[in-house]
């Protein structure tokens, strides 16, 4: 591997001498720099220390205030009435309370995540790609701040209803950062490698249309290669977030890197 890395970045066109690898050592090749895509997630997801001021301050704004009489007592909800109420709601998630005494993932719109509060429990709604699926936290399992908290401080006592509430929040993104920790990094692992497998293949196709002689095969392999730079150049774009004008003046220098081989297999073929 380190070899077809120097080769890339030094002498493009003796990667033709890879051009026979199998697809699957290619591949890999790929997702080996896929995975520094998903560093910066990474150091986002370890540095996570609670929701910032600033979204705090949005969420608050926008806060819907109640119109009964709510309050959890004891880490357990009570109502003066039966009530079903959405206190927020942000595309597709919201965060509601609802003292109906049977809950179902059914119940809500699909494609959206829901935190509702029921009865002793907090309940995330949610569908997957197996379809709709709950996961169930003991609200006495939160932080104590909200084992006892006055709903109607919404609307008389908004700054602290904001720290008790904040305080329990960012406690369970913490807690289960492991498991929504491990999503993003997937995701970011597969959109860094649908991201390079999209320049590489248009690039083989559109450079096969002018070298119709060499197998697809081989005109694949060989662009995953030499598309190292590009990889590289992606890959620090993600930490740093380059100005789209640097964006595309380190892009035209790793294609520059790319034609390079085209040209090196053009002369050879032409010479034969």
């Amino acid at each position: 591997m380190l070899n077809r890395i120097r080769e890339s970045l030094v002498n493009p066109g003796a990667l033709i001498q890879y051009r026979n690898d199998s697809l699957f050592k290619a591949l890999g090749y790929m997702l080996f720099f896929a995975l520094f895509m998903s560093v910066s997630m990474v150091i986002m997801i370890l540095a996570f220390t609670g929701v910032s001021g600033t979204t705090k301050q949005s969420i608050m704004n926008d806060m819907v205030p109640l119109e009964t009489n709510c309050k959890l007592e004891d880490a357990q909800l009570i109502c003066d009435e039966p009530t079903q109420h959405t206190f927020y709601q942000m595309g597709n998630l919201t965060f509601s309370i609802n003292t109906e005494s049977s809950q179902a993932p059914s119940d809500y719109p699909t494609n959206t995540l829901h935190f509702i509060i029921h009865d002793q429990s907090l309940i995330l709604y949610g569908r997957t790609l197996l379809g709709a699926s709950s996961f169930e936290i003991p609200l006495s399992e939160l932080n104590r701040s909200v084992h006892n908290l006055d709903f109607a401080m919404l609307t008389t006592n908004p700054s602290q209803f904001e720290v008790l509430v904040f305080r329990a929040v960012d406690d369970l993104i913490i807690e289960y950062r492991a498991v929504w920790g491990s999503l993003y990094v997937i995701s970011s692992l597969l959109s860094g490698l649908f991201l390079f497998s999209v320049f590489i293949t248009l690039n083989t196709f559109l450079t096969r249309a002018r070298l119709p002689m060499i197998p697809l095969k081989q005109m694949f392999v060989m662009m995953t290669y030499a598309g190292t730079a590009l990889y590289i150049v992606l890959i620090f774009n993600s930490l740093w977030n380059f100005s789209f004008f640097v964006l595309i003046i380190l892009l035209l220098v790793a294609f520059r890197q790319m034609n390079r081989l085209t040209l090196e297999i053009q002369n050879r073929v032409y010479r034969q």
